[in-house]
């Protein structure tokens, strides 16, 4: 018998009354993004300053219906038919890697997805879509779009100074790292735990305590997936030297660990709502992007 457990309705409420099964990492994420708009609410100015443009901008552009017309080739098609097929099958399993796979495919399954939202016969399947959709609208217009080191920020202190090494320049400070994320720009670069990042770009990284590390991520964000980072590094047995990183995508896995990445989360979660309200509902599915009605200014 499969285990059961209160779903969790993507507004971030509860839904108490109703048990579904659904794949333990989709459980996860969602459990993790409402959480992260309550974290978010209380956010610091300068974190809401440091958001990514393109992310920024959402606040205020209009919705539409561009995330169902992503160009889709031939063989992607087929998979993407196929593996909705799977998400009806009664084998566990064969649901979860049919999971996967669309959140891997992304935004360019939304068209199909919603054609077999409004098709289908269950309440289970269509929660598991609204979920694979949810993570695939966050990853269009956050995690593509926000760059990421990965390497996990040791923040004991005392932070790297001058006063702890005379190589730091004076009057600035250092950001030591914890681990190094495998697979990541950090990793490909050559960086290592325990190694001072003391420049970025030639200079200094800007502030002291949680800023320090609010600017450092703030930058990784805004310079974006394959965009690359100068960085001077000092190893402690082994001297100051420059490397070259390139960034990546943020990975699902760690989105909640990167800096900043709370106050990110809340503006996309809200902007999702309002937009799977308008071409996901039942009521809506029938009605073409021009006929959907106007935003309620309202509401932002």
């Amino acid at each position: 018998m499969k285990r059961s457990e209160p779903s969790l309705r993507y507004d971030g409420s509860t839904k108490s009354t109703v048990t579904t099964p659904t794949t333990s990492k989709l459980r996860l994420f969602i459990l993790l993004s409402a959480l992260a708009v309550f974290a978010g609410a209380a956010a610091p100015a300068w974190a809401q300053d440091s958001l990514v443009p393109e992310v920024a901008a959402l606040k205020s552009k209009p919705l539409d219906d561009a995330e169902l017309h992503l160009p889709v080739d031939k063989l992607t098609g087929i998979e993407i038919d196929k593996l909705i097929v799977d998400l009806r099958s009664a084998d566990y399993h064969t649901r979860e890697a049919a999971t996967e796979a669309l959140l891997s495919i992304g935004a360019t399954a939304f068209a199909k997805l919603r054609d077999a939202y409004a098709t289908a016969d269950n309440f289970e399947l269509r929660v598991t879509i609204e979920g694979i959709v949810k993570i695939g609208y966050l990853t269009h217009h956050v995690f593509n779009k926000t760059g990421f080191l990965g390497m996990q920020q040791n923040r004991q202190l005392p932070l790297p100074s001058h006063e702890t090494d005379k190589r730091i320049p004076e009057g600035t400070f250092g950001i030591r790292i914890g681990k190094i994320i495998p697979n990541t720009g950090a990793e490909r670069a050559g960086l290592q735990a325990n190694d001072i990042i003391i420049e970025m770009g030639g200079e200094p990284i800007d502030g002291t305590g949680a800023e320090l590390f609010a600017n450092f991520s703030a930058n990784i964000r805004k310079t974006g997936p394959g965009g690359q980072l100068e960085l001077t590094i000092l190893r402690p047995d082994d001297g100051v030297f420059e490397v070259t990183a390139t960034l990546g995508p943020v990975q699902r896995s760690s989105f909640n660990n990167v800096t900043g990445m709370r106050e990110i989360i809340p503006i996309v979660d809200e902007r999702f709502s309002r937009w799977w309200s308008l071409y996901f509902k039942p009521d809506k599915l029938a009605a073409s992007a021009s006929d959907a009605p106007p935003e309620n200014p309202s509401d932002k």
